[in-house]
């Protein structure tokens, strides 16, 4: 491969990372493209971790005497690792492997071994977590879920306007039953007997259940995705993105002589590298957090809505009425236009059980009703199904085919 075609391939690779979509390049994998990204958030943790050495033990300064000495031999360890594989003492490592994650995992333990209060229980502790850490950073780093939500609220953000009317659209359909629900002495009343726990188990069952549809909704729509009438669609899909490869025409051009079917045949035309179960779940991932997103804002506007209608609707006295409560317990009261507003703990959380319903109502809505679809999901899949069409393109003439 040429310098150039190299040069086009990081770029490409990268713009995959930007769309949260790192599982579409070839060969990525924990040794090769993971684990290098996990460096910043690895080195930043590792020596946030001398701070673990504080404690009743030491005072004064001695207590700063251990503090140097661990970060000593943090650093020592990081050196003797960069040694042994031949970097400089104190270069960023540019991969990462068996050596760098074992110091990793054994001198912040070592170090609160030797200094900590109870050595024994604080370092398998301190173990624990790092192996959690590591885990959770791992998972997070390897579907590009940071670039993934930058994305879906960049893309949300542009889609705004189609938000605006789907709102519209749905809040006529909400206020039918919503008002009736939140207008209501038994709403209130069972408002102020939640226990604040017992409310987040409640609302947090209907968000995890709007989830779990979405989950298993969601992969049915990657496989409609995937699949290409002709390549010139391939071709014309690249060619209307922001991606490095739309911008040479001579392998858009030299496409449908690769091997692919010509445009207009009418075959489905297969990717060039099949989508292995990794980048199906990275596409399905990328989905499932659009959709989400676009939930919760929902959700958000709609609870909103429903506080300030109930800081215009309903007054002390009425809640006192509703709650059977004796005396009001507000968050906050002010003046306003000559009356006064009050926000209770019941007010927040007869808009927040709503909100909620709400939520599961649009992630049923915009993947089942027509409508909700062309508004909501069909932008979105669009922007995915261009990104697997550069993927067509780059697999075809950027990954070097083994013979």
């Amino acid at each position: 491969m040429s310098s150039d075609l190299a040069a086009l391939r990081r770029r490409t690779e990268r713009w995959f990372i930007r769309k949260g979509l790192p599982h579409l390049i070839d060969g990525y994998g924990a040794t090769t493209g993971v684990m290098t990204r996990m460096i910043p958030a690895l080195v930043v943790l590792f020596f946030l971790e001398t701070n673990l050495v504080f404690g009743d033990r030491f005072a004064g300064r001695a207590q700063v005497g251990v503090w140097c000495g661990s970060a000593g031999i943090l650093v020592a360890g990081a050196v003797l690792a960069n040694r042994l594989r031949g970097r400089r003492a104190f270069q960023v490592p540019d991969r990462v492997g068996f050596i760098e994650l074992g110091v990793f995992f054994a001198l912040p333990s070592a170090i609160v071994a030797l200094f900590g209060d109870s050595p024994a229980q604080y370092a398998l502790a301190v173990l624990v977590l790092n192996v959690v850490a590591v885990s959770v950073i791992y998972l997070i780093t390897s579907y590009g879920i940071v670039p993934m939500l930058r994305w879906a609220v960049v893309f949300m953000a542009r889609q705004m306007r189609q938000i605006v009317q789907l709102l519209a659209r749905s809040l006529p359909l909400l206020l039918l039953f919503s008002l009736v629900i939140f207008l209501n002495a038994e709403m209130w009343q069972l408002a102020h007997d939640f226990l604040p726990a017992y409310y987040g188990i409640v609302v947090g069952m209907v968000l995890a259940l709007s989830l779990v549809f979405l989950a298993i909704r969601i992969p049915l729509e990657v496989r409609s995705l995937a699949g290409f009438s002709s390549w010139q669609e391939i071709v014309d899909c690249c060619r209307a993105s922001d991606a490095p490869p739309a911008t040479h025409a001579e392998l858009l051009a030299a496409a449908p002589e690769s091997g692919a079917p010509a445009a207009g045949t009418g075959d489905v035309v297969p990717l060039t590298a099949p989508l292995d179960r990794s980048a199906r779940a990275n596409v399905a991932l990328l989905l499932f957090v659009s959709a989400m997103v676009r939930m919760l804002l929902v959700s958000l506007v709609v609870g909103v809505f429903f506080v300030i209608l109930g800081l215009f609707t309903v007054r002390a006295d009425t809640i006192l009425q509703w709650t059977t409560q004796t005396e009001l317990d507000p968050i906050a009261t002010w003046q306003l236009f000559g009356g006064e507003m009050v926000l209770t703990w019941e007010l927040l959380a007869s808009a927040g059980v709503i909100a909620t319903i709400s939520a599961l109502q649009f992630a049923v809505a915009s993947l089942n009703d027509t409508s909700y679809r062309e508004q909501f999901f069909n932008d979105v899949a669009a922007e995915v199904r261009t990104v697997l069409a550069v993927r067509a393109v780059y697999s075809r003439h950027l990954v070097p085919t083994s013979d």
